[in-house]
């Protein structure tokens, strides 16, 4: 079953931000694929994101030509997009992502909440919750660029639904959702209903399940 959705009435375009599906380990970051765990919950999820994209698709009045499917330059980025949609999606450096976490007090932040055992959504909210954090230059940057892109892309489809990375995507909902909505798991989404200035009105932390 699919979540309750409604469209604002101020609302004219929408944005699908799915978090990418498990990657495998790797030395190099930037060239991780889809773990066999990864592509495996992609195709448990994929009829759940196909059902929602034709149903947003409806509620907004549009044709299957009126629908643009982005995602970072990243392999996992790609390859969730081919194994969830079937879709070749088209890669913009605007969703990259950054290592922001080796970034916080010269990566001893990061190396601290990892021996606690402390879990990737807690840290997000954490971070999202410190000003001196949020306020440091690449952090800045990052939501910069998300919102750049919801921008962009609400002047040129009606819907666009785009593969990102965690960070980036939860600096986009953190002033719109409650904070326990804040942090995606993989292949967890949130759906930003946008104006005709390409600003969000709503967003809406979607959890797939599957079907």
């Amino acid at each position: 079953m699919l979540p309750k959705v409604v469209m604002p009435e101020n609302a004219v375009s929408a944005n699908l931000l799915i978090r990418h599906s498990e990657a495998a380990p790797g030395k190099i970051d930037e060239q991780r694929i889809l773990s066999r765990k990864g592509v495996s919950l992609c195709y448990d999820m994929s009829n759940f994101y196909k059902l929602l994209i034709t149903h947003l698709a409806k509620l907004l009045r549009i044709g299957e030509e009126n629908i643009r499917y982005i995602c970072s330059t990243l392999p996992r980025t790609l390859l969730t997009g081919e194994k969830l949609l079937g879709k070749l999606c088209e890669p913009n450096s605007l969703l990259d992502y950054i290592a922001l976490w080796e970034l916080i007090e010269d990566g001893e932040w990061e190396k601290r909440h990892d021996k606690e055992g402390i879990d990737l959504i807690t840290q997000i909210q954490e971070i999202i919750a410190t000003p001196n954090i949020m306020e440091i230059p690449e952090f800045v940057q990052q939501q910069k660029n998300h919102f750049d892109f919801l921008q962009d892309s609400s002047k040129k489809f009606r819907l666009t639904v785009a593969l990102g990375h965690e960070a980036g995507l939860s600096m986009v909902a953190k002033s719109f959702v409650n904070e326990d909505d804040l942090g995606l798991n993989e292949l967890d989404s949130y759906l930003v209903w946008l104006d005709n200035n390409g600003s969000p009105v709503s967003i809406q932390k979607i959890i797939p399940i599957k079907f």
